[in-house]
């Protein structure tokens, strides 16, 4: 059974064009990505087996203890047009979710914009981060943490209701190191994708395999609660919401946050 240090410096045999790094511990893969991207060439994979800084949106902590979950950021440049930028953390979600579909993982449902869900609790999520040097082809830092091995008590007091893992859901044997190459190589070939033909036929998709369509939600606008009924996603991937006074909102993931 191959290792994730191991896998993680061999994808870069099986992919020539991407750079790979493995570290025993990191602060954060996306702080260190940032660091490299300073003297790499795209694309490139940093890969942590623990990490003590590791984060989500909107600064959250993604607990990252080491040997039980997977930890990455896959750095790349992109020509997809700046306004369909947000589209890139729901095309790694889908990625993810279509990895682990194939690996029998029961419930899985997306929650925008970068949380996969088993049963009602987190089980991965994403942070999309774009760089802009020029106006064109940004740099993309794509973090992503997945739950694999963890037992409950893996977990700390204050989110063991909220989170589960691979383990947990029954997929006691699966190898996070083979995980790793199917994950990476399914992202490379929807961000081509998505840069030959970036047309909404992906969004129906996103649309399809989530957790909220025509669903009632609570959420934050302009800092206050609100409720209201998802219809879908816009053409830029921001969350369509018809309020209870029917107002047309569109929620973008910087501003707003789902409440249930």
């Amino acid at each position: 059974m191959p290792s994730l240090k191991n896998q993680t410096l061999k994808l870069s045999e099986k992919i020539s064009s991407l750079q790979t790094y493995y570290w025993e511990s990191l602060n954060s893969t996306q702080i260190k990505a940032k660091e490299l991207a300073k003297q790499n060439k795209t694309p490139f994979l940093v890969v942590a087996d623990c990490q003590s800084q590791g984060r989500g949106r909107l600064q959250r902590n993604w607990e990252s203890p080491a040997g039980l979950g997977l930890y990455f950021t896959l750095v790349f440049s992109t020509q997809i047009p700046k306004e369909k930028l947000p589209w890139i953390s729901l095309m790694g979600g889908l990625a993810l979710k279509e990895v682990l579909d194939q690996e029998s993982i029961p419930d899985l449902v997306l929650k925008w914009p970068n949380d996969l869900l088993s049963q009602g609790k987190k089980l991965a999520g994403l942070l999309a981060e774009a760089h802009f040097e020029t106006e064109k082809n940004p740099l993309i830092f794509l973090g992503l943490g997945l739950n694999v091995h963890q037992d409950q008590k893996d977990f700390s007091k204050t989110i063991q209701n909220q989170a589960t893992s691979l383990y947990l859901l029954g997929s006691q044997n699966l190898n996070r190191a083979s995980l790793l190459e199917k994950i990476i190589l399914k992202i490379l070939i929807e961000i081509k994708n998505l840069e030959a033909q970036p047309h909404e036929n992906f969004l129906r998709r996103w649309e399809k395999e989530s957790s909220l369509l025509g669903k009632e939600i609570c959420f934050t606008w302009e800092g206050k609660e609100k409720q209201g009924r998802v219809l879908g996603l816009n053409s830029e991937g921001h969350l369509k919401v018809e309020s209870q006074t029917k107002e047309i909102l569109y929620l973008i993931a910087e501003d707003s946050t789902l409440i249930k």
